[in-house]
């Protein structure tokens, strides 16, 4: 029998996906710094930084001088530490001794240092059992980027059309 007509258009398709959340972006700068470990608060003194916890690994704070062990004053760069940041503390001489934080609220700047409050993350070698008076580290500062924008909504789905086709005529008896 013949083909029938082409039936109405179907319904549109669902829309897409959501698509992905961005990557999140990072940075990473380090200075050198000498560890003081005859304060546990305050100001550490230039090119210092200290504890706030004779167990380094126990400190929930540690105070940074503005000027490193370059005698750069870095203020600006310590302005810029926020919150879920990473600091690392290492030997200068051997990576395998080193300290890692996370900076769990907003530090606070003082005259000639700043005050970062943080939770102990991990450590290694002679990082676990507390670096010497006047080690020289270098102090590491990465920061957390900002999480991309959710991606566009996906495109719509193809539309569905019906064919209808008759059924062969059937002789009558």
């Amino acid at each position: 029998g013949p083909v029938g007509a082409t039936g109405a258009t179907g319904p549109t398709g669902a829309t897409g996906a959501t698509g992905a959340t961005g990557a999140d972006g990072g940075s990473a700068n380090y200075y050198d710094y000498k560890v003081k470990t005859s304060l546990t608060s305050g100001n550490p003194g230039n090119n210092h930084l200290i504890y706030n916890n004779a167990t380094q690994t126990s400190a929930t704070q540690i105070n940074v001088s503005h000027i490193d062990n370059d005698g750069f004053d870095i203020d600006i760069f310590l302005a810029l530490i926020k919150t879920n940041d990473s600091l690392i503390i290492q030997d200068n001489n051997t990576s395998d001794n080193f300290q890692k934080f996370i900076v769990s609220a907003t530090p606070t700047m003082q005259t000639g240092y700043v005050e970062i409050p943080v939770t102990f993350v991990a450590s290694g070698g002679t990082g676990t059992t507390n670096f010497a008076n006047n080690q020289n580290v270098i102090f590491v500062v990465f920061s957390a980027g900002i999480v991309g924008p959710t991606g566009p909504i996906g495109a719509t789905g193809p539309t569905l059309s019906l064919i209808h086709i008759s059924e062969p005529t059937r002789p009558r008896l």
